[in-house]
């Protein structure tokens, strides 16, 4: 019996997962059979909140940044435009959010976080590869989609070449970060790795591309964290001076490095589409428009698609996002969240010595980095906030397998015995 209940929650997590990365979403009848699935994943979620209501508690008071901002959007309902929708919106992302401290729960540790997410990112990542070669009449973008802008593209099982791009980017660095103690696991590892780096390659996605080449190389700089000081020292000089060069040459070649990834200085129009926001952003600076109510022809999302003469679903930035939607005050509560979580994250990285130790520093790194044109901020349904959500709960867990600790760097203790008592650790890893 509780190997069928086992199996039942896992197969619950693999269609959570590969639902929130929106995959299959423009073919029939997978898409039409994924989007019902949404129907059934928040009622279950809550469900099982109930059901273990104590371990998800302790779960969720690892990070308290995130339950403040969840509440302020909650609460942001009472100034909202449009308060119907705002908590409409506020009650999917507090059932993304409970289904991520229920995946950290059952994930225990990021190895097993990596484990959860390995099957659906990679289920995607090889069936867009056979429909992007097999099948590109569905796979790859044509002339009479997205004006024609980006034909020849390869979008895979997903709606559009970027979406992809963001999906397979995390698919890059869960499959760069996983336990490769198995030879034949590891080389399974290295082979979805490599797919979904030539996916985010032929999308034509500028940002995922420099993205994922960013999170390569800084994965060995990551893990020279755990050494030596005198030996860290020089190579962060190098680094900065290898960084400082890299930015004045950029300074003198914007456009022309702009120009080599298909980009102009303008941000692809986006400066136009920031200043708009931000002429809406001025008149509600403190509290926002209300969570999910800016992007309206009833809120001010209207006089941004005015000033534009086009659509935008959102303000491709993370920070002028929810500034729109939540305020200075929510805004506030994100990045300290944001730098809590990172601080966290190295400290991590210093304690543990497998490459999922790494995970939750490259994870950041690509929100960093697509947060400036894109939009990865606290959303319902959206995969990029369940791993957020899930990395830093979980980096605020004690550890339950002692061979994550590297007892040079913590002392000969384990993270556990820095953290807690030890009777805190049976009663959360307890069933």
């Amino acid at each position: 019996m509780k190997n069928l209940i086992k199996l039942a929650e896992d197969g619950f997590v693999f269609l959570t997962i590969l639902a929130a990365t929106n995959a299959f979403e423009p073919i029939e009848p997978w898409g039409s059979l994924l989007r019902r699935v949404w129907y059934l994943i928040n009622p279950f979620t809550l469900l099982i909140v109930i059901l273990r209501w104590k371990q998800i508690l302790r779960v969720a008071a690892k990070d308290k940044f995130i339950l403040t901002l969840v509440g302020i959007a909650i609460i942001s309902a009472l100034w909202s435009e449009l308060p119907g929708e705002t908590v409409y919106e506020s009650y999917e992302l507090v059932c993304t959010t409970l289904f991520a401290y229920y995946l950290a729960y059952r994930c225990k540790n990021l190895r097993g976080l990596l484990k959860m997410l390995a099957l659906p990112l990679g289920f995607a990542a090889l069936t867009s590869l056979f429909y992007a070669v097999a099948m590109p009449s569905v796979g790859v973008m044509q002339a009479n989609q997205a004006g024609g802008n980006h034909t020849g593209s390869w979008k895979g099982v997903f709606v559009q070449k970027n979406i992809m791009a963001r999906a397979m980017s995390v698919a890059v660095i869960v499959f760069l970060c996983h336990d490769r103690t198995n030879r034949k696991y590891s080389q399974i590892c290295w082979f979805v790795f490599a797919i979904s780096v030539i996916l985010v390659k032929f999308s034509r996605s500028g940002t995922g591309f420099i993205t994922i080449i960013a999170l390569i190389g800084l994965f060995p700089l990551y893990k020279a964290l755990r050494w030596n000081f005198v030996l860290i020292l020089p190579i962060c000089l190098m680094g900065l001076l290898l960084g400082g060069s890299s930015t004045v040459w950029l300074v003198d070649n914007a456009a022309e490095a702009a120009a080599s990834i298909g980009k102009d200085l303008t941000f692809s129009g986006r400066d136009k589409l920031w200043e708009a926001v931000f002429d809406k952003i001025w008149e509600r600076p403190l509290l926002g428009w209300g969570y999910g109510a800016f992007w309206s022809w009833e809120s001010g999302g209207a006089h941004v698609w005015r000033s534009l003469g086009w659509d935008p679903p959102h303000a491709h930035n993370g920070v002028v996002q929810v500034w729109a939607i939540l305020g200075l005050l929510g805004l506030s509560i994100f990045l300290m969240g944001y730098i809590s979580t990172y601080i966290r994250a190295l400290n991590w990285a210093r304690l543990t010595k497998t490459p999922s130790g790494i995970w939750a520093l490259e994870y950041l790194t690509f929100m960093f980095i697509f947060n400036v044109s894109q939009d990865l901020t606290p959303e319902g349904k959206s995969i990029f906030w369940i791993i957020y959500v899930a990395t830093s709960v979980l980096i605020g867990i004690p550890s339950n397998e002692e061979s994550e600790i590297d007892p040079k760097q913590s002392n000969k203790k384990t993270l556990s015995e820095r953290k807690v008592p030890d009777r805190f650790n049976k009663r959360y890893l307890k069933n």
